[in-house]
């Protein structure tokens, strides 16, 4: 699949992807803890500056990259973001996880870009702007 180039497509995928993320945190994880959010959506000049992957789910807007912080915004340090991933998140993220030390990476399916695509289109015209307006 390659990733669309369509800025409509890559934001509504992009605020799906941080939406259903902060429901789900909210749903799984410990509320003590919070995240930061450190990348999500990566062109691919980006993509390549910072080391990604060719194929990597960051080019579709379907992953995120954050740390773990504290109550007070602060980062809860390697060693604890490693335990709360292994509890809270390795188990039940329904996607991709990684717990790459200095970030947890997270991402979704990437047939979810083909459907929110197909969504737009049939809404086409002034229902896709409107979809867009709504989003964002």
């Amino acid at each position: 699949m390659i990733p669309s180039k369509n800025p409509i497509i890559i934001k509504a995928t992009e605020l799906f992807t941080d939406h259903y993320f902060k429901y789900w945190w909210e749903k799984h994880v410990n509320p003590i803890y919070k995240y930061k959010k450190t990348s999500g959506y990566r062109d691919p000049v980006h993509n390549k500056e910072v080391g990604g992957v060719d194929d990597s789910a960051h080019l579709y807007a379907l992953a995120l990259d954050f740390i773990i912080t504290n109550e007070n915004g602060q980062f809860v340090g390697q060693e604890k973001q490693s335990e709360i991933f292994n509890i809270y998140i390795k188990p039940f993220w329904p996607g991709f996880a990684l717990d790459e030390k200095n970030h947890i990476h997270v991402n979704l399916d990437r047939e979810l870009q083909k459907k929110i695509e197909k969504t737009l289109l049939i809404a086409g015209g002034a229902g896709g702007y409107i979809l867009y307006n709504i989003l964002t």
